[in-house]
């Protein structure tokens, strides 16, 4: 939690805030990931009964190559600028985060703003070969000869037409 009742006192004033969060380790679309060195840097501004934040976050994000099942590090970094306000005066339909008492919590907007930049899948690099389907062999590392002339694939006939 940060405090920050000096920019509800004083609105108007822009105070520099620099953050390190700990995310916890989270299931995204089938997959557990986990987090480092995520940080927020940027500023602070208070609007009376409301902050605004504004600045850039920044992550790794371990994960696995979605052909080949390495481990994958990927780096995170994006814009954000939300509004936080107090419980009682926010609309049901709002987007903005809690202010509760004065402090505000960093951590789910980091982790929004981390999760909502991620790409759809990862990848070890681009032109990752991934398993053999065959003997799962990773086709990076060890090419095998595995579908070579495999004639129990139905389509098997088709390569004498092309």
């Amino acid at each position: 939690m940060l405090d920050i009742s000096h920019a509800l006192k004083n609105p108007g004033q822009i105070y520099p805030l620099e953050a390190e969060v700990c995310l916890p380790d989270m299931e995204v679309m089938g997959e557990t990931l986990s987090f480092e060195n995520a940080r927020f840097s940027g500023e602070l501004l208070g609007a009376g009964e409301s902050v605004s934040v504004k600045g850039t976050v920044r992550a790794d994000v371990i994960a696995h190559c979605a052909r080949c099942l390495a481990p994958v590090r990927h780096a995170v970094e994006t814009a954000v600028d939300e509004t936080f306000v107090r419980a009682e005066n926010a609309s049901a339909d709002s987007d903005a985060y809690p202010i509760a008492g004065t402090e505000i919590e960093l951590m789910d907007l980091v982790k929004d703003a981390v999760v909502l930049d991620l790409p759809m899948r990862f990848l070890c690099k681009e032109d990752c070969k991934g398993l053999c389907p065959k003997c799962g062999a990773n086709r990076n590392e060890h090419p095998c000869n595995c579908l070579e002339g495999d004639d129990d694939n139905p389509f098997a006939a088709l390569r004498d037409l092309f």
